[in-house]
């Protein structure tokens, strides 16, 4: 069995007597687990932060900010605006689409085409919903990791049909000189 030292049973007692818990006794079998989860309970509570509603981002003002950003992308996507989505994205846009074949790589000009064919005339309606994860900030990136859901109104041969997509992904923004943001990967 291991010994505790003096101050931290002096510590998780005080913890128990708080919470009322009038007798403590660290020599009942488990006591020392339960008061161990007890008080990494009670520092893991103290240092919990806000987040932001309906994600699992800490609310700040540059996660905000970083949330509003994006929430302008999932607008355009949602308006099948492929001229406000090619805006939004850095003159440095490249993805690899997650592959290490390059026959599927896009720069700016291959969003845009890809744009025009994934919204063209058979695409009848999009809704797009993003629950947010994650956001990093690096020394001129931020990393947005994502779960979203994509339901698709499609026209087909056989009528209207609806598809449905859910995926995690990452948006990659590059930091503008404005003071704003640009996506450099992830539409």
């Amino acid at each position: 069995m291991t010994r505790m030292k003096a101050g931290a049973v002096s510590v998780f007692r005080q913890v128990l007597l708080a919470l009322g818990s009038a007798r403590f006794d660290l020599a009942r079998p488990g006591a020392k687990t339960r008061a161990a989860l007890l008080g990494a309970a009670l520092l893991a509570s103290a240092c919990s932060h806000d987040l932001i509603p309906n994600t699992d981002v800490e609310d700040t003002p540059e996660t905000r900010d970083v949330v509003s950003f994006v929430e302008k992308y999932r607008s355009a996507v949602m308006a099948r605006d492929t001229g406000r989505l090619v805006a939004l994205a850095s003159k440095d846009y490249y993805d690899d689409m997650g592959t290490p074949q390059g026959d599927d790589d896009v720069d700016l000009e291959g969003l845009r085409e890809r744009l025009q064919d994934t919204f063209g005339p058979e695409l009848l309606s999009v809704h797009y919903d993003i629950r947010y994860r994650d956001i990093v900030f690096l020394h001129t990136k931020v990393l947005v990791d994502y779960t979203y859901i994509g339901r698709f109104r499609i026209d087909s041969t056989d009528g209207a049909r609806w598809e449905r997509r859910l995926s995690d992904n990452r948006i990659v923004l590059a930091k503008t000189d404005k003071g704003g943001y640009a996506i450099l990967s992830g539409m």
